[in-house]
């Protein structure tokens, strides 16, 4: 089986004041969430931002056990009215936010597509709570919402 490349580093911030937390050590995990770390760190309606600092419990629906989510991006920005509002980010291939094609063959790669889009779902709904809870939004970004073919 052939491991996918992902394109991952370290990025550097021109706005490192924005950034919560440490800016030498912000990782990006592949391209979709370097896009997004530019869009965040240039755009002037975002106040802060960081990456994987917001930590959400989550019920793993597949060993029944409590673990823990580390959303993509936390944010704060202003919106056109001059209201300052929080989002909670995940960065995600769209492919991977669809449930797999039902297959005649359970093969292995179906099963293990089919337990990962199932604890996605969980992760989802569990930030989606805690966002909801703490007056945020939790967003789902795709290659199409990033610009990216």
């Amino acid at each position: 089986m052939r491991k996918q490349k992902f394109l991952t580093g370290f990025y550097r911030p021109i706005n490192p004041a924005k950034y919560k937390g440490n800016p030498r050590q912000i990782v990006f995990r592949s391209s979709y969430e370097l896009k997004f770390f530019r869009w965040a760190d240039l755009n002037e309606s975002v106040i802060q931002w960081s990456s994987e600092t917001t930590i959400v419990p989550y019920r793993n629906p597949i060993d029944g056990e409590f673990h823990r989510y580390f959303v993509d991006i936390s944010l704060r920005y202003r919106t056109p009215d001059n209201v300052i509002k929080g989002a909670l980010i995940e960065i995600k291939p769209k492919r991977e936010t669809l449930p797999p094609t039902t297959q005649k063959r359970k093969t292995r790669k179906y099963l293990k597509e089919v337990e990962k889009y199932v604890i996605n779902k969980a992760k989802w709904k569990a930030a989606n709570e805690y966002a909801q809870q703490r007056g945020m939004k939790f967003m789902l970004f795709t290659e199409q919402h990033l610009g990216i073919h």
